[in-house]
């Protein structure tokens, strides 16, 4: 295969799954903007502390799953085991759905003293007993989800997503809406009760997909002529085998979230923060602040989803030349991607929170302006995971994530209790962890796949362009305001312009090959482009 189909491949599968969750993201930015004018940043910061709560269980649970499976499927699937493989898909979805189930029932009976212990307040507790049996739905939900992406079959899953998001999103407003008048706490619930049904129809419509594929999967199995079979207890030792270094992986990034917001909540108590002030900070740290960053945090999760099957194959077929290939081509996209997202929600932090959230105060933008470029560390870190996992180095993202959380607590803990950073300690914090996450990741991939980051190219070219990006973003916002007086109008048009600018700066800087461009979707009109405009 040429390397312009690989790189086709890789962009085209990225593109699915990211463009996926740009649209869950940003249906998730507009339905928080009634969401939180209906339960207020009280009840927001409710929701969210359960959320911290259900994400911490159902990674612990099933959250490693849908990659574990991923990997186990690419790996039979590429020495053209279809039996071997279908029987990997089944055995997972019984691990899966066990123990989902006891996390499930363990978290809806034990919802009240979890509330207390970990955030001193019973008010968490309605919130956690209705997301609950969404731990068990979401475990079946990640065993298909890994189906398909083994497969290297990103559509169902971003479908699967998008119609989860809307679920979530037409449920969560109107229960809330319904409960709130009970009090902030049982409105929080009700935004839960959106987060377990958006689960349960994106199970469904995979559940469906999988029935219609199931004459497909019949078929390759009678071509298999590998005559290995597995047994059914070699199989579930591999997947628990593969899965807990994964899981503990994912633990430690989620852990470092439930972790900041119980060191938040115990600490600041303990200074004298009343419990309304401390859960209103945190109610805008999360509902605004978190959700924004995680758009762009969304495409870099789609690259380390979609590069999983490509490096594994390569990986288990001994096709070592291209490695160093790939892993310098996704580093490169991650941080193209990434860093222009910094710059362009630093300068249109204050403009953004007045249009989605009504927010006319200096808490958000004041975050945005300091934690924004979080947002590539974070990006570079979570597919510098992905990548040692690819290669099978599964143990390192564990010990790094680790070393990591161990530092971050102590900075954290030091900031709490002897300044008066308040919220804006979580933001500190955060860099802390992802600066010393990707610094040891990448000192293992040059350790194991010979990769040495190109730091002119991933990040000081990018840097460059996305800083005359933001010059001409802001002028461009400005002018256009003071003429039209209207955000949404300035926003599209900045916008619009800020992303020419970027495209061709990176032409123009050399970021970008006219090779890249070709690896790209419909590359060589892009190329066309380029040269009739005399930018390449």
């Amino acid at each position: 295969m040429s390397q312009k189909k690989k790189g086709d491949n890789l962009v085209i599968t990225s593109s699915i799954l990211a463009i996926a969750q740009i649209v869950v993201r940003l249906i998730g930015l507009f339905y928080r903007v009634p969401l939180m004018r209906i339960v207020g940043d009280e009840g927001m910061g409710y929701y969210s502390l359960a959320y911290e709560v259900y994400t911490f269980l159902l990674l612990i649970s099933s959250n490693g799953i849908p990659l574990a499976l991923s990997l186990l499927l690419s790996s039979s699937l590429a020495k053209g085991e279809f039996r071997n493989a279908q029987r990997i898909f089944k055995c997972t979805m019984i691990f899966s759905g066990v123990i989902g189930g006891v996390f499930a029932v363990a978290t809806f009976f034990g919802a009240t003293p979890i509330a207390h212990a970990l955030f001193s307040t019973t008010n968490v507790a309605p919130s956690l007993r209705v997301i609950a049996p969404t731990i068990l739905i979401s475990a079946i939900l990640g065993v298909y989800r890994g189906y398909f992406q083994g497969k290297n079959s990103m559509v169902p899953t971003a479908l699967s997503q998008v119609i989860e998001q809307i679920i979530n999103a037409v449920v969560s407003v109107l229960a809330a809406w319904l409960l709130i008048r009970k009090g902030a706490a049982y409105g929080a619930a009700g935004s839960a009760l959106g987060t377990c049904t958006g689960a349960f129809a994106a199970m469904a419509f995979c559940m469906l997909i999988y029935h219609i594929y199931r004459p497909t999967v019949r078929k390759l199995m009678k071509r298999d002529r590998t005559g290995h079979m597995m047994a059914q207890n070699q199989i579930y030792k591999l997947i628990i085998m593969t899965m807990i270094p994964i899981i503990l992986s994912q633990t430690v990034f989620q852990l470092s979230g439930i972790l900041d917001s119980s060191l938040y909540s115990k600490l600041l108590d303990i200074r004298g923060y009343t419990q309304t002030v401390r859960v209103e900070m945190y109610g805008v740290y999360n509902g605004e602040y978190k959700m924004l960053i995680n758009v762009p945090l969304a495409i870099s999760s789609s690259i380390g989803i979609a590069l999983i099957p490509m490096v594994t194959r390569a990986v288990t077929l001994n096709q070592i030349d291209d490695l160093r290939v790939r892993i310098s081509s996704i580093v490169r996209l991650t941080m193209v991607i990434s860093i222009p997202c910094c710059v362009g929600l630093m300068v249109l932090a204050a403009p953004i929170m007045q249009l989605l959230f009504s927010d006319y105060s200096e808490l958000p933008v004041k975050l945005m302006l300091l934690g924004a470029p979080t947002i590539a560390l974070y990006s570079l870190s979570t597919v510098t995971i992905s990548i040692l996992q690819a290669i099978k180095q599964m143990r390192k993202p564990v010990t790094n994530s680790g070393i990591a959380l161990i530092i971050h607590t102590v900075v954290l803990i030091g900031l709490l209790l002897f300044t008066d950073m308040n919220i804006y300690a979580l933001v500190y914090g955060n860099y802390v962890f992802t600066f010393v996450v990707c610094l040891l990741n990448l000192r293992d991939l040059k350790k194991h796949a010979g990769y040495q980051m190109e730091y002119k190219n991933a990040v000081i070219l990018p840097t460059i362009v996305s800083l005359l990006m933001g010059v001409v973003t802001w002028i461009s916002y400005k002018a256009v305001f003071a003429v039209v007086h209207n955000i949404i109008i300035a926003l599209v048009i900045s916008v619009i312009l800020s992303v020419a600018v970027f495209a061709v700066g990176v032409v123009v800087f050399g970021v970008l090959s006219e090779e890249d461009l070709y690896a790209m979707p419909k590359g060589n009109v892009l190329v066309g482009i380029c040269k009739k405009f005399h930018i390449m």
